[in-house]
């Protein structure tokens, strides 16, 4: 049996869709375990109609602790020898978990991914294409967060063993709350197979925690490849150094972002983060897994940031000329 964790906050709307993709599956043998996180409007009530409608539902009633609290209160009532995870604003293909169970179990792998589709909420999605997958064991399972960071560190792609989440939970209280676990489940993996079909729909709305643009998903982000660096720092130097890279990445799309709104908090924070950048640039082991464009890059940023602004912008304006 597979065990679903759908955490649900302020969602009405979008929840029919999600619950009846889930209910639609090919592979019946679900437990769907819908976990309203103390939402004010209509979802609750959702929640409690589709637990009579389907004897596979099971629903949580708690106060508001955020995603990675719902995704650990599912986890402790899950019974499936199977665990996966679906965003309630989104909605996934009606053979998706037939097919990661297929090659999970095909291949006796620990994780099954699949790819996504980004689409509008008025758009519709596009096929899915073959079930072509590839295999990943050792020390090749970590870099995938080099290769395929996005597709690797989402929670709601994947179907896992039980087993994977024994000691393991999401950090409550934190956004990017897959980037603070991913690390620690893939090196305690064996094996991990990825398909290339397009399985699950991840619907773009203003008002999600991803399109929140604000400090303190900054904050998380940068603290979350922290806690990764300091993971794999005596364990693989290429992931360590690549880790540092996103770190500094950040750094540079966030600055001019919210630089601008001069708030006190904001501007002190990201000086902060600025000179954590610092210290990280004099890691000498760091540099030679930067390319020497982002060296260039991230060097006029720390010597003056309105300077590389600047270069920045001229160098967009002749590319666009050209």
């Amino acid at each position: 049996m597979i065990s679903i964790i759908v955490p649900i906050y302020k969602v009405e709307p979008y929840l029919d869709k999600c619950i009846r993709s889930i209910l639609n599956q090919t592979y019946r043998n679900l437990q769907i375990i819908l976990v309203d996180d103390g939402s004010p409007d209509g979802c609750g009530a959702i929640c409690d109609f589709y637990k009579v409608y389907d004897e596979r539902v099971c629903v949580i009633h708690k106060t508001n602790g955020g995603l990675s609290d719902a995704r650990n209160a599912g986890l402790e009532v899950a019974s499936g020898e199977y665990i996966g995870f679906v965003d309630s604003d989104d909605f996934i293909h009606p053979q998706m978990y037939e097919v990661l169970l297929g090659n999970l179990t095909g291949t006796n792998s620990d994780i099954s991914v699949c790819g996504f589709q980004w689409i509008g909420e008025e758009q519709f999605p596009e096929g899915p294409g073959e079930n072509i997958y590839h295999i990943f064991e050792g020390k090749d399972i970590l870099e995938q967060l080099i290769e395929d960071n996005v597709t690797t560190v989402l929670a709601w792609n994947k179907l896992y063993k039980r087993e994977v989440f024994e000691n393991k939970r999401y950090e409550v209280g934190r956004l990017h709350e897959d980037e603070f676990i991913i690390h620690k489940i893939l090196a305690d993996i064996e094996r991990i197979v990825y398909t290339d079909m397009k399985l699950y729909y991840y619907v773009k709305r203003s008002g999600s925690i991803v399109n929140a643009k604000n400090i303190k998903s900054i904050i998380d982000a940068w603290d979350a490849l922290e806690d990764r660096c300091i993971f794999l720092k005596n364990l693989d130097m290429r992931l360590y150094s690549f880790s540092r890279r996103l770190q500094l990445e950040i750094l540079l799309y966030s600055y001019y972002a919210l630089i601008s709104k001069e708030e006190e908090a904001i501007c002190n924070t990201l000086n902060h983060l600025k000179k954590q950048a610092q210290d990280i640039v004099r890691e000498k082991e760091i540099w030679k897994f930067l390319s020497r464009r982002f060296k260039i890059q991230i060097k006029f940023f720390l010597i003056t940031p309105d300077l590389y602004k600047n270069i920045k912008n001229i160098m967009c304006k002749g590319k666009k000329e050209v």
